[in-house]
């Protein structure tokens, strides 16, 4: 059928399509929006290839929500040591109703929750198993999901733990 917008989709529309025009999230108003900036910048290139349309805006949130299948998968198996069970949660997670949902929405939502737990995996791997290679890595995607929504700075609580354990 006729896909279309819904709510705040037309924000996400209209920040990128700002993007595409001014090199920045413009909108109508003149306005700058920076509240959650980087998700329509990963707007930009899907926008390129396939013309702002519903299929482009949509395409990062149905990447980012299948990434999450094996992002748990491989997160779950190195903490808990299990393949099994990080087979039945990346199952579980891949019939989760919200997981539908949130990747087929032109919103941050699948981006935020993608980055949110890598940088939780990175950080665990990176400070907790003292990988070095992951704590840069880490501290990047801390950042990059901070601007995706300002929630991400909930990510910082991750030192309080790291500062206990050590």
């Amino acid at each position: 059928g006729v896909l279309s917008y819904w709510g705040d989709d037309g924000q996400t529309f209209l920040g990128t399509f700002g993007i595409l025009n001014y090199g920045f999230p413009n909108l109508p108003s003149g306005s700058i929006f920076y509240h959650t900036i980087f998700h329509f910048y990963l707007r930009v290139i899907p926008s390129l290839i396939f013309g702002i349309n519903e299929v482009a805006l949509r395409f990062p949130s149905a990447f980012f929500g299948t990434l999450m299948v094996p992002l748990i998968f491989i997160f779950i198996k190195d903490l808990l040591k299990n393949k099994y069970i990080a087979l039945a949660v990346s199952i579980i997670t891949s019939f989760n109703a919200w997981q539908i949902e949130f990747s087929r929405e032109i919103r941050y939502y699948s981006e935020y929750q993608f980055f949110y737990l890598l940088s939780i995996y990175l950080f665990y791997r990176g400070f907790f198993k003292d990988e070095k290679k992951y704590k840069i890595a880490a501290l990047v995607f801390i950042f990059l999901t901070t601007i995706i929504h300002e929630l991400g700075f909930t990510l910082i609580f991750l030192f309080i733990p790291l500062l206990v354990h050590k």
